[in-house]
């Protein structure tokens, strides 16, 4: 397999940002123990009003749920939860279930999905939101050239590791995480390597 023919889901490379090992077991199709994850039944709940794909307006924006985005450059693809166009220029908004918190890979997760309208569309997202289920609100990501690179970096490293076809390029991460993991029947990660 060819590095160009590998393309990447967005949400898997946010996924291997909080976890590797995550992103490694649902590359290769591992099954997954839905039953053990609250936080997934919460994420589905949350996600209930964005996964369909609709149109909608408001007075300030037009409002497209479920849009697939990609990036030929980064041989990217995924969907958002929400575009918002303000003024002509599309806003991402990620839905998060939980209080507003700040996780690299929901930067990363917006990086990405930016890079994709940027060059769907051929302009500039100058950034995204995180919307949070319980609180209700929004916390904004600024989409710089430095959250890019970072993004860029994520990308071609992971596809790099996946393509290497090794699991030890996916390290376990053994913390507060793993107790409600959809894989901690086969990642183990209290086991050693």
């Amino acid at each position: 397999m060819e590095a160009h023919s590998l393309i990447l889901n967005i949400s898997t490379v946010m996924e291997s940002v909080y976890c590797p090992r995550n992103a490694w077991y649902a590359f290769v199709g591992e099954r997954r123990n839905m039953a053990r994850s609250v936080h997934f039944t919460e994420a589905i709940h949350a996600h209930l009003a964005v996964d369909e794909i609709s149109q909608r307006s408001r007075s300030d924006c037009k409002q497209i749920t479920g849009m697939h985005l990609y990036s030929n450059k980064l041989g990217l693809n995924g969907k958002a939860d929400l575009i918002e166009w303000e003024d002509g220029i599309p806003i991402p908004v990620e839905t998060k279930t939980g209080e507003i918190r700040e996780f690299e890979n929901f930067s990363i997760q917006i990086g990405l999905q930016a890079i994709c309208l940027e060059e769907m569309f051929n302009l500039t997202v100058p950034y995204g939101e995180i919307f949070f289920s319980k609180t209700r609100r929004r916390n904004t990501i600024n989409i710089d050239g430095r959250l890019k690179d970072k993004c860029i970096f994520v990308v071609s490293s992971l596809r790099e590791a996946f393509l290497s076809l090794d699991i030890k390029s996916f390290p376990r991460v053994n913390d507060h995480r793993c107790p409600q993991c959809q894989y901690i029947e086969s990642c183990l990660p209290s086991c050693p390597n």
